[in-house]
């Protein structure tokens, strides 16, 4: 169940991220679409696969970790990407810049957790009403999030609470894993 959930969440999570920032037109669809041709297919074939907890915590771990390295270690590593739209679709693709990058992120999650859950709920029955409460906590969450993340709050202030937030769920997922 942790990854239908996981999916579920990401779905909830990505559809009012996707919308609240491509309506602040932070979005660029060709720089998603860009990622979603090779990673739909690695998305409904991953979600087909059996994943062990050990695994799927280890690598929701690392993943966390790695992200909010990034975000603290190279905190004022931005751009200013005065370039040609195809340049700043190929320096995206490897660095990024906050607004446009959590919009194509949300589009981007949205699809590939779409096209997992689809794998997933193919093969397990799922109990909505267990999910419902979840679903809506996150709903309000990512509301409030994808809002000031896309029209409300500073670049720099987007970072510092996206990294403090990943370090709250590397500490809970520690705690989870090992003491819980």
């Amino acid at each position: 169940m942790i990854p239908i959930v996981s999916l579920l969440l990401n779905v909830v999570v990505t559809t009012i991220g996707s919308l609240l920032f491509l309506r602040a037109r932070h979005g660029w669809m060709s720089l998603t679409l860009s990622f979603v041709v090779t990673s739909v297919p690695a998305a409904y074939v991953g979600g087909l696969l059996p994943v062990s907890p050990g695994l799927f915590y280890g690598l929701l771990w690392a993943t966390l970790l790695l992200v909010a390295v990034c975000i603290f270690v190279w905190e004022d590593a931005a751009l200013d990407l005065t370039w040609r739209r195809s340049w700043k679709t190929v320096v995206s693709l490897v660095v990024g810049t906050e607004r446009e990058a959590a919009a194509a992120g949300a589009v981007f999650t949205w699809i590939n957790s779409v096209t997992g859950l689809t794998a997933r709920v193919q093969r397990l029955s799922v109990d909505g009403d267990a999910l419902l409460p979840l679903a809506g906590a996150v709903a309000v969450g990512a509301v409030l999030g994808a809002w000031m993340g896309a029209s409300w709050l500073s670049r720099r202030t987007m970072r510092r609470v996206l990294g403090g937030i990943i370090v709250v769920a590397l500490a809970l997922l520690v705690n989870d894993v090992f003491f819980g």
